[in-house]
């Protein structure tokens, strides 16, 4: 069952991918077809994808972001479950120039990571690098689509954090 499920969605993912920079359909997908709708199947034609109509109409940048989001929300879900699915998602998602990033071992920049909270440290040269990753950073292009959500190191930290410092 997982390993059917992991196939669907990486054939989705491909399709998906090669829709947005620009590809054809895969060639075993029929130009006319039914997809879901919310009173059941709806008739769709698909002949404007291969041609890029929907570039010209200007949705194509808002679409282009809600699949994203959506690769990204499928991203969160496998990377401690699937990571087979994880690195696929990320792969498709890096095909289209969104980066995955996830800092472990780099010095804290706060302009850049998220601190989620702090981990102690008997080694001062682990001192203010990023302990682990909680949630990976996404950037397309230039632009953050989400800052990575880390824990960092500290040396010398209270190893007891609820301990009020007297």
């Amino acid at each position: 069952m997982k390993a059917q499920r992991t196939a669907i969605i990486a054939f989705l993912l491909g399709g998906a991918a090669g829709a947005l920079a620009g590809q054809a359909l895969p060639g075993g997908l029929r130009r006319r077809g039914r997809a879901p709708s919310g009173d059941g199947w709806t008739e769709v034609d698909y002949r404007g994808i291969a041609d890029g109509r929907d570039h010209r109409d200007g949705r194509a940048a808002e679409q282009r972001r809600a699949l994203i989001e959506a690769c990204i929300g499928i991203a969160d879900h496998a990377r401690d479950g699937d990571p087979a699915l994880w690195r696929r998602v990320t792969d498709a998602l890096a095909k289209v120039g969104v980066t995955t990033v996830v800092p472990d071992g780099a010095p804290f920049d706060p302009g850049i990571h998220n601190a989620l909270h702090d981990e102690p440290t008997d080694d001062p040269a682990r001192h203010l690098t990023v302990a682990a990753t909680d949630k990976p950073g996404y950037a397309d292009g230039g632009d953050w689509l989400r800052r990575p959500v880390v824990v960092v190191y500290r040396h010398g930290a209270d190893t007891d954090s609820g301990a009020d410092a007297d």
